[in-house]
């Protein structure tokens, strides 16, 4: 795994559930998000203009509204489809936000994401269960809803790396499919919970 020893990579060798995942909020909602991903997530979308972006694993919400918050500033007339399989309490509600029960690998679900995204420029977070696998089935299910330029971002790639974690997909997919590139640029801050994990459609 020597590609991900980065300075960036380096410093999100930290427990990062513990940090975020019940004290970072987005207007008071639980967000656990990386504040250094979450201003690089603002970044891609001001500049990408996605109207489609679709979330895995809502967890509290606040993830989504956070991206729905961001098509309202930056005035894109867009939606946000979130997947969770067992949501945690109530979600919050906001016009722009789908909030999805199930398996984001369920045939029948990615059936659902996908008509729902047909003809229009779709921005990707994979946030669910961190276990290559799934994580695979998952890129393999979404990869084409996601724009040209624009972005499938797979979260926690430093979670159980080389032990059948997130990037353990990230490698298999890239080998298969050309299409995609890790955008580097996005290391610059260097922290991240994403090490390797933006994948930029050329």
């Amino acid at each position: 795994m020597k590609s991900l020893r980065t300075k960036a990579a380096d410093a999100i060798a930290l427990p990062w559930e513990d940090i975020y995942d019940d004290h970072s909020t987005w207007l008071g909602v639980t967000a656990a998000k990386n504040p250094a991903d979450a201003w690089l997530y603002q970044e891609i979308i001001y500049k990408v203009q996605p109207n489609f972006i679709l979330e895995t694993g809502s967890f509290k919400g606040g993830g989504a509204l956070f991206l729905a918050s961001m098509l309202d500033i930056c005035g894109i007339d867009g939606n946000v489809y979130s997947i969770e399989i067992k949501p945690e309490g109530r979600l919050p509600h906001h016009p722009k936000i789908t909030w999805v029960t199930g398996d984001s690998a369920d045939p029948r679900i990615v059936q659902l994401v996908t008509v729902a995204a047909r003809g229009k420029l779709g921005l990707v977070f994979l946030d669910s269960a961190h276990n290559a696998p799934h994580v695979l089935a998952e890129i393999r299910s979404y990869w084409s809803i996601v724009g040209k330029g624009s972005y499938l971002i797979v979260e926690d790639t430093w979670h159980e790396v080389g032990n059948g974690g997130p990037y353990d997909a990230v490698e298999v997919f890239l080998k298969e499919n050309h299409n995609f590139e890790i955008d580097q640029s996005m290391h610059r801050y260097l922290t991240t919970n994403n090490p390797n994990g933006f994948l930029k459609r050329k």
